[in-house]
């Protein structure tokens, strides 16, 4: 499966010192897919040696597709892309097991 565009969300903190942050995502069939290399290096999580993130997600047993998408007019992939409810969910866990505990 192959997209031709990407839309992209862009997340400036208006802080030179934290980086802007990039989501690309593509809509399939009326669902937003973002792209796990983007949502990866936005919430830290450990890239494969190919810049993408399909191990760790499956270490999160997060479900993905594979597909190849442009982003102006550069062709990337094969990438995986999760959904939009996935990427929320992986976010609070990470966040979650990031978090001291008060015990």
């Amino acid at each position: 499966m192959s997209h031709p565009r990407t839309k992209t969300l862009i997340i400036d903190q208006h802080d030179e010192s934290i980086p802007l942050i990039r989501l690309r995502f593509v809509e399939i069939d009326g669902t937003l897919y973002h792209l796990a290399k983007d949502v990866g290096a936005a919430i830290g999580l450990k890239a494969d040696d190919d810049g993408d993130y399909r191990q760790t997600l499956e270490g999160y047993r997060v479900e993905y597709l594979m597909s190849t998408v442009s982003d102006r007019g550069t062709v990337l992939g094969p990438l995986a892309l999760i959904t939009d409810e996935d990427y929320r969910q992986l976010a609070k866990v990470v966040r979650q097991s990031r978090t001291p505990s008060t015990l």
